[in-house]
């Protein structure tokens, strides 16, 4: 009886929970050049918009860089340029240059888990600068031509913890080098926004192997 009255309560408390969250669309583009053996260039451009919205509310460009220091060691360095439409109907520059490492923990021929460490540096203009912290657990599959994954991250600064990320989704291979990602991620926020926040991602994937022999 007990179990039953939980699934009703959540069943009627569903159509409030939705009802209460802000859902988003993302488009994105990612174009990769091999530089060496090591060293990879991408170039991310992303938007976002609310859905049912006319225009775009938050769109970024992200220059990174990733070397591959061990066989299941990676560095990231990178740079957010965002512009986001303020409650004002403003728009707001925001940049943030981050840097951070992923560990391969366990591979299989078909699946690999990583962990990833990532410190983010805020440059708010016209506002107070901040850092913020993300930690994430992914799994990623190697069924070709379809790549799934799922991952959880978490989201800190030095109030402590900020949101917790949960990420899923589809690449499937177009070609040798390039793909196009299909995913959802929801999170609940703490700080800022509706609490809970869903986003439907598109995203293209160009990947050129450049001066890179192995690619």
């Amino acid at each position: 009886m007990r179990s039953y009255k939980n699934v009703s309560t959540l069943v009627l408390g569903l159509p409030l929970l939705l009802s209460g969250a802000e859902w988003q669309n993302e488009a994105a583009v990612n174009t990769g050049v091999g530089l060496s053996s090591r060293w990879q260039l991408t170039v991310y451009t992303r938007g976002r918009m609310v859905t049912g919205a006319r225009q775009w509310n938050d769109v970024s460009i992200v220059p990174r860089l990733q070397y591959r220091f061990r066989p299941r060691m990676n560095i990231l360095l990178g740079h957010f340029h965002t512009w986001a439409l303020g409650r004002d109907e403003a728009w707001h520059e925001t940049d943030r240059p981050y840097a951070g490492v992923e560990f391969g923990l366990w591979r299989t021929r078909q699946w690999t888990l990583s962990h990833r460490t990532l410190w983010e540096r805020f440059f708010v203009h016209g506002g107070p600068d901040w850092n913020r912290y993300r930690t994430q657990l992914q799994l990623y599959g190697q069924l070709r031509p379809y790549h799934p994954y799922a991952s959880v991250e978490a989201f800190f600064d030095q109030h402590g913890s900020r949101t917790t990320r949960y990420r899923s989704g589809l690449r499937i291979d177009v070609g040798r080098h390039h793909g196009i990602e299909f995913g959802y991620w929801y999170e609940r926020r703490k700080v800022a926004g509706p609490g809970l926040r869903h986003m439907l991602v598109v995203s293209v994937h160009l990947y050129f192997p450049g001066l890179a022999p192995d690619s």
